[in-house]
């Protein structure tokens, strides 16, 4: 709440990321749009160097955009994150069995990349191998016969 003669908080944030600009520069764009003479800066660190950089600033950085869960776990255990003030109910905390959302809400997800996989068949032919048409295929070996084909 603001008092009589307080200023308005100021909707400029540091972004820490180690996507493309490419990418943030979309992100960026939509932001100021949305907050007029607002500005995002942009820190680019890699994994491995962001656990350095925000543990020598730990208060400059708002938020840490990336793709490395593991970082965030690390983080999360390491006491760096304030609880995310924003209703998970609904949210998967997993998929699959691997945690992509902290249980405390120290850290969530915001995306999720596809998964897939690619068969080249001429070698899985020249090897006497079968394609595999499904997930479970893959946990098959070799030398039997493919429950899907």
């Amino acid at each position: 709440m603001a008092s009589a003669g307080a200023q308005t908080p100021s909707k400029d944030v540091v972004v820490m990321t180690s996507y493309p600009e490419e990418l943030v520069s979309l992100v960026e764009a939509g932001y100021e749009k949305a907050h007029p003479g607002a500005r995002i800066e942009i820190i680019w660190r890699r994994s491995g160097d962001a656990m350095r950089y925000l543990k020598d600033h730990p208060a400059y950085v708002d938020v840490y955009w990336t793709p490395s869960q593991r970082t965030f776990a690390r983080l999360a255990a390491e006491g760096a994150f304030q609880r995310l003030p924003v209703d998970m109910s609904g949210l998967p905390g997993k998929v699959g069995g691997f945690p992509i959302s902290d249980p405390d809400q120290l850290y969530a997800a915001a995306e999720i990349a596809g998964f897939g996989f690619a068969v080249n068949t001429e070698r899985l032919q020249d090897k006497g191998l079968l394609k595999p048409t499904r997930w479970s295929d893959l946990t098959v070996p070799p030398a039997t016969k493919h429950p899907t084909i």
